[in-house]
């Protein structure tokens, strides 16, 4: 697993966190928490996401290596003893 695929797992979580900080600092300054608790709940919806991204493209990363190590084997066959 590259750097590239890791930042692509995790750039919504981080999006998200940023654009709720921005929400919380703005109903803060204006005392309303109408919406507090749905601006709080959003980040873990994307963080969720997010881990299951990355568990899904570690495993695909494993799945190709298995085949690479397969397609090697069966192209050079071991001579028998």
């Amino acid at each position: 697993m590259n750097t590239q695929d890791i930042v692509g797992s995790w750039a919504p979580t981080a999006l998200c966190a940023l654009s709720v900080g921005m929400a919380v600092y703005y109903f803060s300054a204006k005392e309303e928490d109408l919406w507090y608790s749905a601006i709080i709940a959003i980040p873990l919806c994307f963080f969720f996401v997010s881990v299951a991204l990355y568990q899904t493209r570690r495993q695909l990363g494993e799945l190709r290596r298995e085949m690479a190590a397969l397609r090697q084997s069966v192209s050079t066959p071991e001579t028998a003893v």
